[in-house]
């Protein structure tokens, strides 16, 4: 266990030695360049055309919400929302009949919803909009699933 210690302990005083040695030292000029330097920025994929849809609908479909809840009306949604057929996927193979019924039936909800009156029944065509949203994404993209979730309006 000595031996250990002593081992790791000129471990570390070669390795402080040598961060002060001549060749590695460096002036606080040329820290001071190396920093001033352009930051490093991570490369990020850019999102496609139908998940930034989804986006705005999904904030679309918060500010509904509260709406509802607050007794007062809404808007349908905005012919932007027909892109669900013609947005880019992130990945163009679920491109297919069954996407597109499911956005044909997700459009069809929403002007559903925004012609009932009363509280109730928009409640109930709301959820449903809702749990479209659901459906579609379980078969095709499960991650926001939770977070589509908090829109729907409990009792």
């Amino acid at each position: 266990m000595k031996n250990a210690i002593t081992f790791l302990m000129s471990i570390l005083a070669l390795s402080v030695l040598s961060c002060n040695s001549p060749d590695t030292a460096h002036t606080k000029s040329e820290d001071a360049a190396a920093v001033s330097e352009e930051p490093w920025v991570p490369e990020v994929p850019k999102s496609s055309e139908l998940a930034e849809l989804m986006r705005l609908m999904f904030e679309t479909n918060k500010l509904r919400k509260q709406a509802l809840l607050n007794g007062e009306s809404f808007l349908p949604y905005s012919d932007n929302f027909r892109r669900l057929h013609t947005a880019k996927h992130t990945d163009e193979s679920k491109n297919n009949a069954l996407f597109h019924s499911l956005a044909e039936a997700h459009i069809i909800s929403d002007s559903l919803l925004t012609s009932l009156k009363g509280f109730q029944k928009k409640k109930e065509a709301f959820n449903g909009h809702i749990n479209n949203c659901v459906a579609c994404h379980d078969n095709f993209c499960g991650g926001p699933i939770n977070k589509i979730k908090t829109l729907l309006i409990l009792d």
